[in-house]
């Protein structure tokens, strides 16, 4: 940020409120009840395997509007997230000054681009569970745990 407003003030000023609106929308998300937590509503248990029951029978159409709360957040901070990088390397794009300055941009960049992989993973594991086609099997996987999917993948490329 220092190099940021050394260099052009009101970029900093711009950066400044993508901070506050990233730092609003994490805690937002932090204020959430983790989605695999056991919970209760109307007599109805929730817990991990209700969780992926729900996301199996999705419906296409209507697919976002039946999605957790949280779900819905995460993505929002996702995207908040983006938009906040984005930003971050146009700003610091001018500033090759120096080294350093050439690496924090290019370490920008990588992160920009990590979390546009991670939303398209995402978009492709709703599109999965929201197509009546795709077996059972294949949707259960989508729906369950990041870290039991690339588990499993591991687990066979080895």
């Amino acid at each position: 940020m220092t190099a940021v407003a050394a260099h052009s003030p009101s970029d900093a000023l711009v950066l400044q409120g993508l901070i506050t609106e990233l730092k609003q929308t994490s805690d937002l998300l932090d204020r959430q009840r983790p989605l695999r937590r056991p919970t209760a509503l109307g007599g109805e248990v929730r817990n991990e395997a209700t969780l992926i029951e729900h996301l199996c029978t999705i419906d296409g159409p209507v697919g976002d509007l039946v999605l957790p709360l949280k779900a819905t957040q995460s993505r929002t901070y996702l995207l908040t997230k983006i938009n906040f990088l984005r930003g971050f390397v146009k700003a610091t794009s001018v500033l090759t000054e120096s080294p350093a300055q050439q690496r924090m941009t290019h370490d920008l960049r990588e992160e920009l681009a990590q979390s546009i992989y991670t939303l398209l993973a995402e978009e492709l594991f709703l599109a999965l569970l929201r197509k009546p086609d795709v077996l059972r099997r294949t949707k259960q996987r989508a729906a369950g745990p990041a870290d039991h999917r690339l588990g499993r993948r591991c687990a066979r490329d080895r």
